[in-house]
This record gives C-alpha cells, sequence and structure tokens, in this order.
C-alpha cells in the first residue's frame, strides 16, 4: 500500500539518469574510433593523466541549453508517466529522487560488507557496532521523513551464497582477524566439515543482519527493509530464506530469465511468507550495434513481447509486488566500467526511446492490476529468443 492506503504494484528501472549513456574512457586510445570530439569543457584529465569525454553532458546542453537539468528531468518524468513506471531503481540520479515526483529506493551499503570473503557482513571486529553505526546513520538521516522512499535494499547480490567453504577457506588462509578466530573456534567446537563451515557462514550473516535490522529500526523506522537483491532466486534456499525472513519485509532477488518461474516463487513464499520483488531482468538485441544482453532475443521487436510475457507472468503470481527493469539508458558501444556494452536501455545514448519496447510497457501498464488481481490472464506470446542464462543441474 503507498501512504495514502491504496493498493500500489512497483513497476521500476534501475538507473534512470538524464544523461544517456556517452561517458568514454582512455580517450587517446579511442579517438579514431570517434568522428566528434565535444567542446574542451566537457573533455575531463584524471590524475594518471588519461583523458576522458562526457558526450552525454554535451547532448544535453545542446538540446536543453547550460540549464538543462530541470527540462530534462521534465523528461524523464514525463516519459516516467507515459510508460507506466512508476518507481525510480538503484543506482539512479539522485536529482531524480529528491524531487518527489516518484517513489524509489535505495541501497544502504552497511560497513563492514567484506569483498574478499565474496560480500559477507563481518559482525566480529571490535568496532563493528560502532562503524556500522556510522554507515547508516546519514544515509537514514536524509530519508526518515521521506514519504516517496519504498525502503532500502541490505545489498546487491552477494556471491559468498553457495560458496560457504570458499569463505571459510580464504578466511583461515588469510590475517589474523576476529573472524578467524571465531571461525577456528567454531569447527574446534562443531568439527572441521563442510557442513560446519556452511553453518558458521550462515550464523555469520544471520549475525549480521541482526545488527543491520536493529540500527535500521533505531535510524528510520518509517520505511520497509527490502532485503539484499540476491544474484538469482536459485541462490535462495531454505535456510537462507528462513533466516532473511527474521529481519527482511520484502525477498528480493535478481531473476535473469525468459519469464519468472511460478513453482520457485512459490517456495520462496513458503519459506519466508514475505513479499517479493525482483530487483533487476532485462531483455537486448544485437540488431543496434551493441552487445547481447543476459537474454538477448531476435530485435527491438521481441524485445516488447518478451517484458510483456515477463512483467505479466510474474505479476500473476500473487506473492509478487515489484520489479525492476535494467536499464533505463542503453551502454555504450565502448563499453562501461568494465566493458559491458548491452542493448538493455528503454532509450538510446542520444536520448531517443525504443518505441518498440516503450509501447510494449504502456499496454502492459493499462492491465497490471487486473493481472495481478487474477481477472485478465498474463500475456503469453512467446518472443523469439537467441540467447539466455539456463540453468542445469548445479551450474549455469
Amino acid at each position: 500500500m503507498d501512504p495514502e492506503g491504496c493498493q500500489f504494484l512497483s513497476v521500476g528501472v534501475c538507473c534512470i539518469n538524464v544523461a544517456s549513456g556517452g561517458h568514454v574512457k582512455d580517450l587517446d586510445k579511442r579517438t579514431s574510433m570517434l568522428k566528434e570530439l565535444p567542446p574542451k569543457k566537457f573533455i575531463h584529465t584524471d590524475r594518471q593523466e588519461n583523458r576522458s569525454a562526457e558526450f552525454s553532458l554535451w547532448n544535453l546542453v545542446r538540446r536543453f541549453g547550460e540549464n538543462y537539468m530541470q527540462p530534462a528531468m521534465d523528461l524523464t518524468f514525463k516519459r516516467m508517466d507515459k510508460w507506466g513506471v512508476n518507481t525510480i531503481g538503484n543506482w539512479s540520479q539522485k536529482e531524480l529522487e529528491r524531487a518527489g515526483r516518484k517513489a524509489f529506493t535505495c541501497t544502504m551499503h552497511p560497513a563492514y560488507v567484506d569483498g574478499s570473503l565474496f560480500g559477507l557482513g563481518d559482525p566480529y571486529e571490535p568496532d563493528f557496532e560502532e562503524r556500522l553505526r556510522e554507515s547508516l546513520r546519514p544515509l537514514m538521516a536524509e530519508y526518515r521523513d521521506n514519504p516517496w522512499l519504498i525502503g532500502y535494499y541490505v545489498g546487491n547480490e552477494p556471491t559468498w551464497v553457495g560458496a560457504e567453504n570458499r569463505v571459510c577457506e580464504a578466511l583461515l588462509k588469510g590475517r589474523d582477524r576476529a573472524m578467524k578466530t571465531a571461525l577456528q573456534q567454531y569447527l574446534q567446537a562443531y568439527g572441521d566439515t563442510r557442513e560446519a563451515r556452511s553453518s558458521f557462514v550462515y550464523d555469520t550473516f544471520d549475525r549480521y543482519l541482526a545488527a543491520v535490522k536493529r540500527l535500521q529500526l533505531q535510524f528510520d523506522p518509517n520505511h520497509m527493509n527490502l532485503g539484499y537483491r540476491f544474484g538469482n532466486i536459485y541462490a535462495v534456499n531454505e535456510r537462507l530464506a528462513r533466516i532473511c525472513a527474521k529481519y527482511f519485509d520484502v525477498m528480493s532477488f535478481n531473476f535473469y530469465a525468459i519469464k519468472p518461474d511460478h513453482k520457485l516463487m512459490d517456495k520462496v513464499l513458503s519459506w519466508t511468507n514475505l513479499p517479493m520483488i525482483i530487483g533487476e531482468f532485462h531483455f537486448g538485441a544485437v540488431d543496434r550495434g551493441l552487445g547481447q544482453s543476459l537474454f538477448q532475443v531476435r530485435d527491438q521487436m521481441e524485445r516488447g513481447k518478451a517484458y510483456r510475457n515477463y512483467v505479466e507472468t510474474g505479476f500473476s503470481h500473487p506473492g509478487l509486488v515489484g520489479v525492476t527493469y535494467f536499464t533505463w539508458n542503453d551502454e555504450d558501444v565502448l563499453g562501461r566500467f568494465d566493458g559491458e556494452n548491452y542493448n538493455c536501455g528503454l532509450v538510446d545514448v542520444t536520448n531517443v526511446p525504443y518505441r518498440e519496447q516503450t509501447e510494449a510497457m504502456m499496454e502492459t501498464a493499462k492491465r497490471l492490476y487486473q493481472v495481478h488481481a487474477g481477472s485478465l490472464p498474463p500475456y503469453s506470446e512467446t518472443p523469439d529468443f537467441i540467447v539466455g542464462m539456463e540453468r542445469g543441474g548445479d551450474e549455469w
């Protein structure tokens, strides 16, 4: 329910920014690829003397003038209204979130999430409580009384799930630390078995979430905890789900697939009794010169069909309350920070919408609440898929 007591199904998009890509790194290595460079004020040099170009900002200035932000935001909100997007998803532009015109979500980034341990939180260090408190306080002080915020994700795609033994190996072979000592004591008490190692990791996760939840309720009792956006629904086992049910208000996971699997969602719902949000999914094609996406269809028309098939199938499950498409803007042909260059956006890098997909989104938006209520069947035309991740046994 929204703050006024009306039913609200969250239809979001990640990374909504008024600038549509076009940040070219290592400019000197790529000049020969570019027909024209922007003016000097859009070219930056970092400490290592590497130059980069902001084509996206140049495009905004050319379109709207030097005071581009407000008209560019107005256009973005107008498009959201027309396409049926009612939620600003993760990693979006702060100015859009603060405008007070659309619901939004954000991520906590709590302290002591250890990258060397595959994203497992470390609650054993002596200063853990203090550092966790200081990492959460500023964010929640800003958003505590904001009625447009749906809630906070704790994090995104932790990779320790399913790799518990590797986490323990890294701990035992790593530097001396409080968490290593706790693991050694645990294995001494329960035996050094794969099961004991897994239990230690899950107990650690439980302990970490308990501290995060306690401080969240202290700093911001007004908003929900939206879960951890696990990397995929297949990673969610019963033990993990039951821990999450103790601390989360929503169970969230990213779910790249042809369409959501209701049997898997039934399992998660039975373990947690929590509503679910799909944090990421997308479809792309290679007919615009960009790389294949995680799920690739034949062309732009099929992208629209794929969106309708996915979203309406998902919302026909009574436990689903939100989906978030990845992403608003196409990625750059020369690659983002990690080289990824997918055609998965709703608009291209010149800020022109993909009409085939956005018109399909509009059709789904008209009937979404009826589909969720069961009074209309979901869209069922299967798009022409080319490439996608498939699960077989225990491997992708």
